[in-house]
């Protein structure tokens, strides 16, 4: 049975901080599943006691799920992101300022049934698709976990793989 599925991409930052992060959001069955891939560079991530070198770069992996069965929140995500799609606050991505530290943020729509009408793509540093994100997002904060979730008692292949050195 065909479904919609979204794949967000956020990526950039500024002052030696960058994120990368991959979403991918897709339903199985009747629930919807968000799995995240997500890397936090930062160039002084922690502090040396070396007065040449006070600091030390970290690079923080994870790699977490969030299964709409056991997470309401996400099916009640998921019903307000066609408002953000249908407003007029997005502005085409070559009408921007790119100077920014806010990563940039891309989302793709795959339809697979009638919620969207086609395969739509949109990039923005900020806007009503980003903000539909960083309040998704919130409001999920409780329902990551390590492990992928379990379909027909076998868990989930991971869609998502790291793509970085």
């Amino acid at each position: 049975m065909p479904t919609d599925s979204y794949l967000i991409h956020i990526f950039g930052g500024g002052l030696g901080v960058t994120t990368d992060d991959t979403i991918s959001i897709s339903r199985i069955g009747h629930r919807w599943i968000i799995e995240r891939l997500v890397r936090d560079h930062n160039w002084c991530g922690k502090q040396s006691f070396d007065r040449h070198n006070p600091c030390i770069t970290t690079d923080v992996v994870r790699h977490e799920w969030a299964d709409g069965g056991n997470c309401p929140e996400i099916s009640r995500a998921m019903l307000q992101i066609a408002d953000a799609w249908r407003s007029d606050e997005i502005i085409p991505d070559n009408m921007r300022p790119t100077v920014t530290d806010n990563p940039k943020f891309t989302i793709a729509a795959k339809r697979g049934s009638k919620n969207i009408r086609a395969d739509r793509t949109a990039a923005e540093f900020g806007g009503p698709l980003s903000a539909w994100w960083r309040n998704t997002k919130a409001r999920i904060y409780d329902c990551w976990s390590d492990a992928a979730p379990l379909s027909s008692g076998v868990p989930i292949k991971p869609r998502l793989f790291p793509t970085w050195n």
